[in-house]
């Protein structure tokens, strides 16, 4: 049995409009601003594993674990970003790309060099590939 949903703007059965409806209430919104939320936490969803995907592509192809070597962190997240506009991807912040960076797997680890007179911050043992 299909029940047509002005909410939804399709017919639907009953057991999912009833879900639906009772979930909206539980969470104090319209029918509609429940579906309306729900899409946005899907695409959001998708968008993260996506920009979580390009770091990932990103730091395979384009990084070097290398004893003895250091790379700036403003660096590293410069080339990321150029490379994910010549992918036509949108890149991550580089709050969000630092965090993932030193998270796991990857595990960068930070220190402050000196370079020019002045302290920088940096990942160590890594190198960018030319």
């Amino acid at each position: 049995m299909t029940k047509q949903s002005r909410y939804l703007g399709t017919s639907v059965s009953k057991s999912i409009y009833e879900i639906v409806t009772d979930r909206a209430k539980k969470e104090n919104l319209s029918k509609s601003g429940f579906v309306r939320k729900c899409i946005k936490n899907h695409l959001s969803n998708l968008n993260l594993e996506i920009k979580d995907t390009s770091v990932k592509t990103f730091i395979e192809n384009h990084i070097e674990l290398e004893e003895g070597y250091w790379e700036r962190k403003q660096n590293v997240y410069q080339k990321y970003a150029d490379w994910c506009y010549r992918q036509n991807v949108p890149p991550i912040s580089l709050q969000k790309f630092v965090r993932t960076c030193q998270g796991d797997p990857y595990l960068f680890k930070e220190f402050h060099p000196v370079q020019d007179g002045k302290q920088v911050t940096a990942w160590k043992n890594i190198k960018l590939k030319e």
